[in-house]
């Protein structure tokens, strides 16, 4: 091969480095441009109006499947997505304590990449937030053909009114300002006494309640011809129920001994002397 030859040959080979290095670069440079975008997303509120400050969500690829998050919904800096292109449609779902929220009709958002896209507010009426500040939430959990009437909290007390088809169970969450419950009554029928020890118990009943100590939960079932209220009746933290007389006690060498029984054992003391001085009195 002459000079020439090798000449001719360095510049084709030159030329398509060339050609073939912009081809990548300009690929990588309209990736940056075309996958990348933010959804600002506009806080959820419940059926009041109220902001949803425990709530949670996810962004599903509708086409891809593939799933981001969980975001919280009280930020409104925005979120950054990876992989976006123009028109990509993501479904929403929300989470509350860590159960779904299901909402008719589904929440979805299209995404346009390179730009800002802002979704929402969106309005969860199947989930009552914080009603006074008290860390007191409600949510129903068969959604379907269930929803909220009314919702109140006062007093220590949440009121719940539910409109529903055969069976509802309201779940409520309560915050360590708050002992567990107290009182737990469905359309106005006392069933403090029907606790289950197990959720999987309340199947058996057509009212009954659990409660999960452990996260703070209160699940409260009830049957429906009409709408039906719930009423949860709750004790301040550090809370002591006050004693009645007769279960006072007093503390006598490290013994905690019952004021009633104490007071029994002094008139016996005192029948037992006055009998005996009757008995030498008679006899003198």
């Amino acid at each position: 091969m002459t000079a020439k030859s090798y000449l001719k040959l360095l510049v084709i080979t030159i030329v398509l480095s060339t050609i073939f290095s912009s081809i990548y670069f300009v690929n990588r440079a309209s990736a940056a441009t075309v996958f990348t975008s933010y959804i600002t997303f506009n806080n959820t509120k419940d059926a009041t109006g109220k902001v949803l400050s425990n709530l949670s969500f996810k962004l599903i690829n509708v086409t891809g499947n593939t799933i981001q998050g969980p975001f919280t919904c009280n930020s409104t800096g925005g979120i950054l997505l990876g992989g976006i292109a123009n028109g990509t449609v993501y479904h929403i779902d929300f989470y509350w304590m860590g159960f779904k929220v299901y909402q008719t009709p589904d929440f979805t958002t299209s995404a346009t990449a390179g730009a800002e896209n802002t979704v929402g507010p969106y309005t969860c009426s199947r989930l009552a937030s914080n009603v006074d500040g008290s860390s007191v939430s409600a949510l129903i959990q068969n959604a379907t053909g269930v929803s909220f009437v009314n919702v109140t909290f006062s007093d220590k007390t949440l009121r719940a009114t539910l409109e529903a088809t055969g069976v509802s169970i309201l779940i409520v969450s309560h915050g360590t300002d708050l002992l567990p419950p107290v009182k737990v009554f469905v359309g106005g029928q006392d069933i403090t006494a029907y606790k289950k020890t197990s959720i999987d118990l309340l199947g058996n009943y057509s009212k009954a309640w659990y409660y999960d100590s452990a996260n703070r939960l209160v699940y409260i079932k009830g049957t429906h011809s009409s709408p039906l209220t719930y009423e949860v009746q709750f004790e301040p933290s550090g809370y002591i129920p006050p004693q009645q007389p007769w279960s006072w006690t007093i503390t006598i060498f490290d013994q905690r001994i019952p004021v009633l029984l104490l007071a029994c054992v002094a008139i016996l003391l005192i029948a037992l002397i006055g009998g005996a001085y009757l008995i030498i009195a008679g006899r003198s």
